[in-house]
Formats: structure tokens, sequence, C-alpha cells
């Protein structure tokens, strides 16, 4: 959830488990929030800190839709409460804004959602990003990006496509892997697995995105993930942390990237199962 507030804002003080020792590593420190949606349509909010859940939120109500996928809109505080807002994609074209409530030193997580004004958009992948750009592969596997508008009376829609590029067919999962700027380039980055099991790496320079560059950064070990979250590793934009699930084998993984900018197989890093759960038949993951 690396575009949205940080894990400690959200995960807060809630359903403590205990954290294995990470056996040499001690400098380092990778925390995940991962946001996803039960098959009951319940939101559940984990805290996964070096690949242990550590803390976990539940919604006290369900969606009253069923989202394909969600992305960061905003979030706001006060001295007691944090307020989260997310775009939910749907597979019936008509996008929904979801409004997470909860208190910052207590357990509860409410949810509203309410409609905004976009028909005809359900893309097959979603990724949200920093800014106010989104990433969408549709059917015939064409990556495309759009801008998050909102018009003078205020109604959310997402306009401005540009095509970037195609042959993604292949990608069963996308996600937001933040923002860098390397050798005077500002890129958004994009996670992506593959049917055949590979873990990608998305380069969009954000003044030409139709120069996206892929690079493989895993051929295999990533069978059956559609969903992906990531975050930073000791607070650096280049240090990357994903947490990668597949809900039908009920697992999940954790890896990290380091020289996010100039990604390499060497430098990234398989690191093991996620333990503390055994829950993970999740979608819509962020």
């Amino acid at each position: 959830m690396v575009a949205s507030l940080t894990v400690a804002a959200l995960a807060g003080p809630a359903v403590a488990m205990p954290a294995p020792a990470v056996h040499g590593r001690a400098a380092l420190s990778c925390p995940v929030g991962v946001l996803g949606v039960t098959s009951s349509k319940a939101l559940v909010l984990r805290s996964v800190v070096n690949g242990a859940v550590t803390k976990e939120r539940v919604s006290s109500t369900k969606l009253s839709f069923d989202p394909t996928a969600l992305g960061f809109v905003d979030y706001t505080s006060t001295a007691t409460t944090g307020v989260q807002k997310l775009s939910a994609m749907r597979a019936n074209g008509a996008p929904r804004q979801i409004r997470l409530t909860f208190p910052l030193k207590g357990t509860a997580l409410h949810q509203t959602s309410a409609a905004i004004a976009q028909k005809g958009f359900a893309p097959r992948l979603f990724a949200d990003s920093i800014g106010y750009f989104v990433y969408t592969v549709n059917g015939s596997g064409v990556l495309e990006r759009w801008e998050y508008t909102r018009s003078p009376k205020g109604a959310f829609s997402y306009a401005a496509r540009v095509k970037l590029g195609s042959g993604y067919g292949k990608l069963r999962s996308l996600q937001n892997g933040g923002r860098l700027k390397a050798s005077g380039v500002e890129k958004d980055l994009l996670y992506a697995t593959t049917s055949g099991g590979a873990l990608l790496q998305i380069a969009i320079p954000l003044g030409r995105p139709t120069r996206e560059k892929v690079t493989r950064l895993k051929a295999s070990g990533y069978t059956g993930v559609t969903e992906i979250s990531t975050s930073y590793c000791n607070d650096s934009v280049n240090y990357h942390a994903l947490v990668t699930i597949n809900p039908s084998a009920n697992t999940a993984t954790w890896t990290t990237v380091q020289g996010a900018n100039k990604p390499s197989s060497e430098r990234t890093v398989l690191q093991g199962a996620v333990t503390g759960s055994t829950r993970w038949n999740l979608h819509a993951v962020l």
C-alpha cells in the first residue's frame, strides 16, 4: 500500500500477534500494509513487518458490492481518527469510492461507499500511483495511463487515456511500486506477476510514458499470484518490499527489491512465506 497512509497509522494498536525473530536481518525494516477484500466482502488490513503479520483490523460491516481492485485517493486525520479514501473498481464498469474511518488507538474499521461519475470503466488490471495517474491493462493486453480527475462540480472520473504499450496479456497482477527520480528522470514504478510465475518491474517515465521499460526480476517463484502489496524497506524509496498473494493456495510470500531504480534478479530476494496468518484468500489487494 505504498501510495497510502503509513502502516502504523492505519494498522494502529489492533489485534497484536507475535512477530518471530528475523535472524541475520537486524538492520532490515520492511513494514507493509496489506489491505484486501475477503470472500464475504469484508475489508481486512494486515500489518506485515519483515514477513510476519503483527496486527490486523477487519471492517465491522461488509461492502455492498464486490470490488475487482482498489486504489489510493487520500488520507486525512485528526488527533484521534483517521480517514482513508479509496477508489474501487467494479466488473460492471461503474467504480465507487470507499471511505474508511478508524480510531488511531483502537481496533475498529468502518466503511461507507458512494458512486463516482463514471461508467464503462472496467479494466482487467488496475494500479494507482503516488500522484493522480493510474495504470490499467485491458482485455487486449494494452497498458494504459489515466488521470484521476475532479470536475468543477466535484465529480471524480478517470480521463486523459494514454496508450503505453501492448503485449501485457499474460500479466496476472499489477501494483504501484512508488515513484523515484534517477538520472534526472522521474518514473512511476509498477510491479506485476505473469501467468508463468515471473515477477516484473515496469518503469514508466512521467514525461515520456510510452517509453516504459520492463525488467524481469525473477523468472519463477510467483505462480498463482494475483495480488501484490508494496512498501519501502528502511524508509528508502529505492528499497522495496512486496507481499505477494496466491488466493487459490491461501498463501503469501514476501520479497525485497534493493536498488529499485536499477533493479536486477541478483538484488531481488524472495524472502519466504509470510507468517502469522493462514487466511490469504483475498482479492482487490492494495
